[in-house]
């Protein structure tokens, strides 16, 4: 027998709101009434709910909506198209015809001309009655194909447009409607609504949706003029326009436009235009944009941006968004640990369901039992295999099926430790991806940033005077040096870069590491990317790279501004470095792993300098003091701080073979900043 599903309660009321939803705009449409009687707009709602319930309510009110408002022959003519609109969307639903975007509307012209026809053809019609039938048709035509399917959420912007469509239509039929003094409702909400599109929207769009609105307000007063048409579409365009004026200002430009224009023809058209136009500015004034903006606006919420160069920052923002939520859906914390406990039980399982002293073991003294398993579990687990010595003797000897039951625990056990593990192997697969979309983000945010600024002074400087010196060494037996260094300016000649790596070990392997990191450190940083979001990003990939956990090195990178001599030293994992400025040496280090050891998301220690005229900063690899402390450089730096930068770098090297500089690979790179700026 089939089971009947239950049906959600919320779910039941959402469709009867929809509905009564439907009913009531049917209803209401057919107070829309055009060129004497027609009411086509009702029609093309009646279409474009489809079958089923919800067509079956937009019927419905449109039949009410035809008893309430039209004569009955009208009202007969009315309720003959929508009903059989409304069969034909019934037999034809789930064809291939009825998928086609043209079947509702074509279908409802059709369907409305092959009724009125008859009325037509039967009372003798002029010349003027068949093109307001004709007129009445293609309306019927439209409107199927601009109101919405659906009345769900969220919307997309093509169910936005149709929202803007079936909108209008039903202010349109308010405007009968009328308070003291000849002030019509729906012309009210109409300028109210084409002053909230027209300021969210671009010239062109708003222009548009004044024109369409306009339209409509002059078909609905008896289409024998266009002064609304031209008077909305000309107020919607000036107020686009200003709108960098704000709200208010802008709303003032759409008023005087429409009054102007409007004006001469109010007394004929019996029109208060003035009362009405500032009714609708007030409306529009108090209506929340930016909330509005998302629910009615002919387009995206924001306005496209003006240039290219806004448009690329845009996209990298929502981009990097994009990646820092896919990194925040990870779990922050794992699931629980599966408890050894799972061992025994399933061990039991296979060897003790049968025997005859399964109740004893696991029911009358299950407590025993379970103390006596306890006891082994830390054992086993230390092990890494179970042995008959890890459990009392109460509990084994007493065990006819011991040997098997110590089996399956070991089966049992080989298991446990495998899903550890991937659980482990997960686990840190999971924080290098998350910390991989992390840098990622915060590499396309800081470059949209970027986009937006790095802007030079008009008066410029030239770039500070400097020099830089360097010298290596390998250990001793060895043929090359594992540490790699370099120095560069980036292709916009803002900043100087003094990179300094030094890779695990000595010799060839130890020098591919530094030189990888060097070379893919310089791509980035070449290019004005963020020096952090450049390091932490290197500091993600080498900790994916190798399998056996090797493979790290050290990172000492100087960023240098050389426009305002302000200055940034990153380390991962990297020897202490020194600066000499006015007088004073100052050590500087860190205490962050080497790159590929730290947690992916994990950023290098950071010390900010101003670099004034005379500074010198020294940079080494641990192989310069390797075996005492670094005192000795401080004030071998103290001393000699003034000279050439090459020829200083040679010192520190060759007094380093009488500190254990032979131990290891050695690196030295000397930074000397000559003067102040010069103008140009």
């Amino acid at each position: 027998m089939k089971r009947l599903q239950k049906t959600d309660p919320s779910e039941t009321l959402s469709s009867l709101r929809c509905m009564l939803l439907r009913l009531v705009l049917g209803c209401l449409l057919s107070a829309h009434q055009l060129f004497g009687g027609y009411a086509p707009y009702a029609l093309g709602f009646t279409a474009a709910m489809g079958g089923g319930y919800g067509g079956l309510s937009a019927m419905a009110g449109t039949l009410a909506g035809a008893a309430l408002f039209m004569d009955f022959n009208r009202a007969l003519r009315l309720g003959a198209v929508s009903v059989l609109i409304f069969s034909a969307n019934s037999s034809f639903a789930g064809t291939k015809a009825a998928r086609h975007p043209l079947f509702l509307p074509v279908m409802s012209a059709i369907l409305t001309a092959s009724v009125e026809l008859i009325y037509l053809i039967n009372g003798d019609a002029d010349l003027v009655e068949v093109t307001e039938g004709i007129s009445a048709m293609v309306l019927a035509g439209l409107a199927a194909y601009s109101f919405p399917h659906t009345l769900t959420l969220p919307r997309t912007p093509r169910e936005t447009f149709a929202d803007i469509a079936l909108l209008a239509a039903v202010f349109g039929s308010l405007t009968e409607i009328v308070f003291p003094g000849n002030i019509s409702l729906g012309r009210l909400l109409l300028g109210a609504l084409t002053m909230t599109l027209a300021y969210r929207s671009s010239i062109s769009t708003a222009a548009a949706a004044g024109l369409g609105l306009g339209l409509l307000l002059d078909l609905r007063c008896g289409g024998q003029s266009l002064f609304f048409t031209g008077a909305y579409g000309l107020g919607a365009l000036f107020l686009s326009s200003r709108r960098e004026s704000g709200k208010l200002i802008a709303g003032i430009l759409f008023n005087l436009v429409v009054v102007f224009f409007l004006y001469p023809a109010a007394s004929t058209l019996r029109v208060p235009i003035i009362e009405e136009t500032l009714l609708s500015t007030l409306l529009y004034l108090v209506i929340p944009t930016e909330q509005a903006g998302r629910r009615i606006a002919v387009l995206a919420d924001k306005e496209l941006p003006r240039s290219p160069a806004e448009r690329l920052r845009r996209q990298l923002e929502q981009t990097a968004l994009a990646f820092r939520e896919l990194a925040e859906s990870f779990p922050r914390c794992s699931s629980a640990e599966e408890s050894p406990s799972i061992l025994f039980d399933r061990a039991a399982e296979n060897t003790c369901r049968s025997c005859g002293l399964n109740d004893i073991c696991w029911k009358r003294e299950y407590e025993s039992t379970l103390s006596a398993c306890n006891d082994a579990a830390a054992k086993i687990l230390r092990r890494g295999m179970a042995e008959g010595a890890d459990f009392p003797a109460y509990f084994s000897s007493r065990c006819p099926h011991f040997p098997d039951f110590l089996d399956a625990v070991n089966s049992e056990l080989s298991a446990f430790l495998l899903r550890q593990q991937y659980r482990l192997r997960l686990r840190q697969a999971r924080s290098s991806a998350r910390g991989q979309y992390l840098q990622l983000s915060d590499l396309l945010a800081r470059t949209a940033e970027d986009l937006t600024l790095r802007a030079i002074p008009a008066v410029r400087a030239r770039p500070l005077a400097y020099e830089v010196g360097t010298s290596l060494r390998p250990k001793r037996g060895e043929a090359v040096s594992g540490d790699s260094c370099l120095f560069f300016e980036s292709d916009s000649g803002r900043m100087l870069y003094l990179l300094l790596s030094d890779g695990m070990g000595c010799g060839r392997d130890a020098q591919a590491e530094s030189s990888t990191a060097v070379r893919l450190l310089e791509r980035f940083l070449r290019s004005d990317v963020p020096a952090e979001a450049a390091l932490q990003t290197l500091n993600a990939a080498f900790s994916l790279r190798s399998e056996e956990g090797g493979g790290f090195t050290t990172i000492d990178l100087l960023a240098v501004d050389l426009y305002t001599a302000e200055a940034v030293l990153y380390k991962y994992g990297a020897a202490p470095s020194f600066l000499r400025q006015d007088g004073q040496v100052r050590r500087i280090s860190g205490a962050s792993l080497p790159a590929g050891l730290e947690p992916a998301v994990d950023s290098p220690d950071i010390t900010r300098l101003h670099l004034g005229s005379g500074a010198t900063l020294l940079m080494t690899s641990d192989g310069i003091s390797e075996t005492e402390t670094d005192r000795w450089m401080q004030q071998l730096l103290q001393q000699c701080g003034g000279q050439n930068p090459r020829a200083l770098a040679a010192l520190f090297m060759v007094d380093s073979l009488s500190h254990g500089g032979e131990q290891d690979d050695c690196t030295v790179m000397v930074l000397s900043i000559a003067g102040g700026d010069v103008e140009v």
